[in-house]
């Protein structure tokens, strides 16, 4: 039982971990641009040929049924959207860009939010180790 609630915390702890990597990630390169040509018709698919070209990421949870949770790298749909940048060296005639569809907002919030799922997960795992020691220390 109490290696159950350890395993089932240490997963929730790697899949808050990969979310803090994603969301650093589209921060980190949310004004990188592409010309919206390569962008209007563009999936995930077509632009995996372009290791050039950023593709925002969002973690996916989803509950094991021994516990504990498995998260799993999914795209932004759509990948990118147009913003009006004239002085770019990306933009069209109209000056027009194609950006990654990253919102600061619910990134920031996303990040809020996994931090403290991991604090949660962290305080289980240090109370399963807790209960493990105890355990072990008993006499019997």
């Amino acid at each position: 039982m109490i290696g159950s609630a350890f395993a089932i915390g240490v997963s929730g702890l790697e899949v808050e971990s990969r979310t803090v990597e994603a969301v650093a990630s589209n921060i980190a390169n949310m004004n990188d641009t592409i010309r919206p040509v390569d962008a209007s018709t563009a999936t995930h698919q077509q632009l995996d040929g372009n290791p050039d070209v950023f593709r925002p990421v969002q973690i996916a949870r989803s509950s094991l049924a021994s516990g504990g949770v498995h998260g799993d790298t999914v795209a932004i749909n759509p990948p990118h959207e147009l913003s009006y940048a004239p002085d770019d060296p990306n933009a069209d005639a109209n000056g027009v860009v194609a950006r990654p569809n990253v919102s600061l907002e619910n990134e920031f919030v996303t990040m809020m939010m996994s931090h403290r799922t991991f604090e949660a997960n962290l305080k289980s795992v240090r109370t399963a180790d807790a209960m493990m020691g105890a355990l072990l220390n008993a006499k019997i």
